[in-house]
């Protein structure tokens, strides 16, 4: 047996169904309440609400479509509805006029906002030397105003730079001598930027600096060393970093030197900071690639060759002077012979047997009662402060080996003619920052025969100035200066 179903709920569904058979097309109305939602009344019949209205047969284009509905936010104008069809022959209805834009779209979000600036060179304490190439990228949605790129170094905007900015899909570069900066270790780069609207934007950071090149000496200054104690310190007798059997200015090399013919050739080189020590202080350091030993003999001497030149008298030793490098193909008599020259690692002990030290830095003596041992036979004491060598010796170095324990000895008898010779070394650190020494000058003779018989004090320094064009090179001065390692 069917369920049946009460009359209230059947009348129900007609209702319903009277209601969705509402705003058809096909609907009959005399006003638009009789019309489902988003229709209208129109000729009789419901029609969706923008469709052209059908004409009435006597006259064509009376049925003009309604005006399309407003944007949607998207920041487009609404799309105007479509014509109706004219009624009784006549012509459809016109397009209706497109609605207006929206009115908060993403393209309406006005732009505040400055150009994105980003660095690419030099970057965050790089460390940079002479001079250094600038790149900087801009963008921003509006468009950047190429013109407002300014770069400032230093926070000094009277600085110069090698070149204009130019400027490539974005990235500006430039260059930029640092040498304009002396004494400082940490600069500052600034960029700032505008976009065509007016809006600014700006960034920057320091960068590292190390424009100074190594000091190279044949000499050192004095040296102490301290150690601790369980309730203060105590401290060593001073004594030569260099070992003080290393050749000096002045020497005069003949069978009888201590070591013969033979010469321990020792150097003191260290890097320079633009500013200040210490272990904060950016240094390049040391290329050991590039630390050598020149000695251009008499015969160099006597075809006027200068050994170490600056840019005239009073001006920095900047290199070997190039009449003196060797040439290409065999070295000839009046040009330098060239020797590399190697670190020494840090090794030795201080001597600690008390003595009268009122007179130096470290005062306070130790309590040893015996010297400690030398290194090796040579007497050399080869020392290094904080973690880096300062003390270089000629060719090789191993304090295993009785013959290079002090570093190798230069023999003399290699030179081709007796007489006056000057000596210079040079290091270039790992920005290219080149240190050369103020040349020495000694005298050779290999037979005893009386070619260095007027080469005194005096004699040694005319030479020694007569082998540069009268340029200083810093240098170490070992009669006033005690360290304290």
């Amino acid at each position: 047996m069917r369920p049946r179903l009460s009359w209230l709920f059947i009348a129900s569904l007609v209702a319903l169904a009277g209601a969705c058979g509402k705003g058809t097309a096909s609907g009959s109305c005399t006003s638009s309440a009789d019309c489902g939602s988003g229709y209208e009344c129109a000729g009789g019949s419901c029609l969706p609400t923008g469709g052209g209205h059908p004409g009435d047969g006597r006259s064509a284009g009376d049925g003009d479509a309604m005006g399309g509905d407003d944007g949607d936010g998207d920041g487009y104008l609404g799309a105007g509805g479509a014509g109706g069809a004219g009624a009784d022959g006549g012509d459809g209805g016109d397009a209706g006029d497109a609605g207006d834009a929206g009115d908060s779209g993403p393209a309406d979000i006005p732009d505040t906002l400055g150009p994105l600036i980003e660095i690419v060179s030099p970057g965050p304490y790089q460390l940079v030397s002479g001079a250094m190439h600038i790149q900087v990228t801009v963008t921003d949605r509006s468009g950047v105003d190429p013109a407002s790129v300014a770069i400032t170094i230093a926070n000094d905007p009277s600085l110069t730079f090698l070149s204009p900015i130019t400027q490539s899909q974005g990235t500006y570069r430039t260059d930029f001598d640092t040498r304009q900066l002396p004494y400082m270790n940490f600069p500052l780069i600034e960029v700032t930027a505008a976009d065509k609207l007016g809006n600014v934007s700006s960034t920057g950071y320091e960068f590292a600096l190390d424009n100074v090149p190594p000091i190279v000496s044949f000499t050192s200054p004095m040296a102490q060393l301290r150690r601790l104690t369980s309730t203060s310190y105590e401290c060593s007798q001073p004594f030569p970093i260099l070992g003080g059997t290393e050749l000096k200015h002045g020497d005069v090399i003949t069978p009888n030197y201590t070591f013969e013919m033979g010469a321990y050739i020792r150097a003191r080189i260290h890097d320079q900071a633009n500013a200040g020590a210490g272990a904060a202080v950016p240094m390049a350091g040391i290329d050991n690639e590039t630390t050598k030993l020149y000695i251009l003999t008499k015969s160099g001497i006597q075809a006027g060759h200068k050994l170490v030149v600056g840019t005239g008298s009073g001006t920095t030793c900047l290199g070997i002077a190039p009449e003196s490098e060797p040439a290409q193909g065999a070295r000839v008599p009046d040009q330098a012979i060239v020797q590399a020259l190697v670190p020494v690692a840090s090794g030795g002990a201080g001597d600690f047997v008390p003595m009268n030290l009122s007179a130096y830095p470290c005062k306070l003596p130790g309590a040893d009662t015996a010297a400690p041992l030398l290194l090796c036979d040579s007497g050399a004491a080869p020392v290094t402060t904080y973690w880096v060598p300062w003390i270089y010796v000629l060719n090789r170095y191993d304090p295993a080996d009785p013959v290079t324990c002090a570093g190798g000895a230069f023999d003399f008898r290699n030179l081709e003619v007796d007489g006056e010779a000057c000596l210079a070394m040079t290091a270039v650190d790992n920005l290219g920052n080149r240190g050369v020494s103020q040349p020495i000058a000694i005298c050779v003779d290999r037979d005893n025969s009386g070619d260095c018989a007027a080469f005194d004090a005096v004699k040694a320094d005319a030479v020694a100035a007569g082998c540069s064009d009268g340029c200083v090179a810093p240098s170490f001065d070992p009669t006033t200066e005690v360290w304290l390692l």
